[in-house]
């Protein structure tokens, strides 16, 4: 890491550390002890920069009834190139219990008429592209229950993935959208071992390109394109579209159907 992104790291770092107020009940100490035990990349960084892990960790109480602190670090160790991850605790008596995780360049809480806030974590993908996911406390932890990306250069917002769900009685549906460079369409659909998927009337058929991507590491990745394939597992799998070429500057207006048989 260059001079410039180290003395960013500092001040960053003592901006944070001098606006965090304190936890009693769960203290920096304690935070970086449950991270060593929970997270790898922080024991590594333990044992390569102590001083630096310790100088940039910061906690937050997000609530007292439960007991919910929210935990950052920022340090050169653990940190991407704009990302730095955040740690969401639950601590009762001497434990603490990790409930979600991330990497973010900005996390913010959303009070609720009542119960523990939201969480609204904030992620670069990007130069123009920002991924948004909003948790909510359910049952005793954080689930995710909105998830979004956003362009700085135009404020247009899509969802992160769209759920495909077939009508009752059928076996294929219309899929139509715009896309651009580094601004793909993403969906999800539940399939089981063994049946077909097809794509068909893509149009236009030579600018877009139709991947197929497993969710859970199932051994498929096809470029579907008017191809078929039997599915290899039962799962939940992803279908991309992006332009077909890389330097493709405008949007393109794509339409297909997926069927699934």
């Amino acid at each position: 890491m260059d001079m410039r992104r180290l003395a960013l790291y500092a001040v960053a770092i003592v901006l944070v550390g001098a606006a965090a107020p304190r936890v009693p009940w769960f203290t920096p100490s304690q935070a970086l002890s449950a991270l060593v035990r929970d997270d790898q990349s922080v024991a590594g960084c333990m044992q390569q920069d102590a001083k630096n892990l310790r100088a940039g960790i910061t906690v937050s109480a997000i609530a007292s009834n439960p007991k919910l602190a929210l935990v950052q670090v920022m340090a050169s160790c653990v940190c991407g190139a704009q990302n730095c991850p955040f740690w969401v605790y639950r601590v009762d008596g001497g434990s603490a219990k990790r409930l979600v995780d991330g990497f973010v360049i900005d996390v913010s809480m959303v009070p609720r008429s009542s119960g523990p806030p939201d969480i609204v974590a904030v992620a670069h993908d990007s130069a123009l592209v920002t991924d948004g996911t909003r948790y909510a406390y359910r049952n005793g932890t954080y689930v995710a229950v909105d998830s979004w990306r956003s362009r700085g250069d135009t404020g247009a917002r899509k969802p992160m993935s769209v759920a495909i769900k077939f009508v009752p009685g059928t076996s294929s549906t219309h899929l139509a959208g715009a896309v651009s460079v580094g601004w793909g369409d993403v969906y999800t659909f539940a399939a089981s071992a063994g049946q077909r998927l097809t794509t068909s009337s893509l149009h236009p058929a030579s600018d877009i390109d139709v991947e197929l991507f497993p969710e859970n590491r199932l051994p498929v990745h096809v470029l579907l394109n008017g191809k078929g394939i039997f599915l290899p597992a039962t799962g939940t799998y992803q279908l991309t579209v992006d332009p077909a070429t890389a330097g493709y500057a405008d949007s393109v207006h794509y339409r297909f159907t997926l069927e699934i048989q």
